[in-house]
């Protein structure tokens, strides 16, 4: 099934996600098996797989973005 505010697929458990991981991994000769990790959808409750990188920037946008407000509201 797929998340349907993402369009991800949803892993039910981390065995099955880590399963997907690796076989991602070893398909495409350009993902980095370090930079692919399990994290679970705040909409869904499931289990998916996306790019650290991705998401540790898209945190950091965020906690910038959250900042910018706090500086423009003070």
């Amino acid at each position: 099934m797929k998340c349907l505010v993402t369009g991800k697929t949803q892993y039910t458990t981390e065995e099955g996600a880590n399963k997907a991981r690796i076989w991602i991994w070893s398909h495409d000769p350009h993902a980095d098996l370090q930079d692919l990790h399990i994290y679970k959808c705040d909409n869904c409750e499931f289990l998916h797989i996306g790019h650290k990188s991705y998401f540790e920037g898209k945190q950091l946008q965020e906690k910038l973005q959250n900042a910018n407000r706090t500086c423009i509201s003070d």
